[in-house]
């Protein structure tokens, strides 16, 4: 390398020292490698571009345009490294009990427990919600419903035929079945029959409960519905 060249290089590396410092021009320069006055010139605005945060193709564009040629080594400098957002800590979701499986399920009642069939896994059952808020429709049928309320563990049967005695009484059938138990258990267990407005206007508004049960009282004899 002549003393011309080696002084050119000298001086670029004091001009550049204070803003990059003049390291990656020693390398150059005990690797061997020549630069002219214009590549050099190129190079220090490709870093200059790059450290003000624009991308390689953007700065070797505004290069370019000035007339400046970059030489054929890859003389490429890493854009500065970005600090990435440091995302707050998200809060831990507890999520609701899922639905059981189990064959079977114990409902607490005032004397005591009672085991029934799993009527979630049953044909027919729907389940909406999750945890102490979910309900189910457990047998939706052109005569009547049944309902698992989850908040209190409770059953409601809801008479859509206006043949209450009849419609009840296949209710109550159905939901022994579902339940798998006997009458006397079922007995202990929250379970309201109702009669909506549009079926029986004098029957709607009373909790009729199951006939067989100490609570249950007759149905009334349907006068028609009421939609008022």
């Amino acid at each position: 390398m002549n003393a011309n060249r080696f002084w050119k290089l000298f001086i670029f590396c004091i001009l550049s020292f204070s803003l990059f410092g003049c390291a990656d021009i020693a390398v150059q320069i005990t690797r061997g490698l020549t630069m002219n006055g214009q590549e050099a010139s190129a190079i220090f605005g490709m870093k200059r571009c790059m450290r003000r945060g624009y991308t390689y193709e953007e700065c070797l564009g505004r290069v370019q345009d000035r007339g400046y040629t970059i030489p054929s080594q890859n003389y490429r400098v890493p854009a500065p490294k970005q600090k990435l957002p440091t995302l707050a800590p998200s809060r831990r979701e507890i999520s609701p009990p899922p639905i059981p499986v189990e064959e079977s399920l114990v409902i607490e009642t005032k004397s005591g427990k009672v085991i029934v069939k799993n009527f979630f896994i049953t044909e027919n059952a729907r389940a909406i919600g999750k945890g102490k808020s979910m309900y189910a429709v457990l047998r939706d049928t052109p005569k009547f419903q049944i309902l698992y309320i989850g908040l209190d563990q409770s059953f409601l049967i809801t008479i859509k035929d206006e043949n209450l005695s009849s419609a009840r009484f296949l209710a109550e059938k159905e939901l022994l079945n579902i339940l798998g138990i006997s009458q006397k258990d079922i007995c202990r267990l929250l379970v309201a029959v109702t009669v909506p407005h549009d079926v029986s206007g004098n029957a709607a508004g009373s909790d009729y409960g199951l006939s067989f049960c100490p609570n249950g009282i007759p149905m009334p004899k349907n006068t028609g519905p009421d939609y008022h």
